[in-house]
């Protein structure tokens, strides 16, 4: 599993509690944050290779942000419905 997170890593990797506990439990590995939602849009890193992989999008409530990545997620599947 990667995941892409909203804003700033290191910030996400000290408060997000749902990413600080399994890290901490070690039932996630840190090296497994690949990267920003702005990075993620621009190509500059990979989301999923495979169908095999999720990439979990950790969000802080900023709706902008939200709404971008509801529209990466489900655009495929409308223009697939076309």
């Amino acid at each position: 599993m990667h995941v892409v997170s909203a804003t700033d890593i290191d910030i996400r990797l000290a408060e997000a509690g749902e990413l600080v506990q399994v890290i901490a439990a070690g039932a996630f590995a840190q090296s497994n944050v690949v990267g920003e939602l702005s990075k993620l849009c621009r190509g500059e890193v990979a989301g999923r290779r495979s169908d095999d992989e999720v990439t979990l999008f950790k969000s802080v409530g900023t709706a902008l942000e939200e709404l971008a990545a509801a529209e990466l997620a489900f655009a495929p599947i409308c223009e697939a419905a076309v």
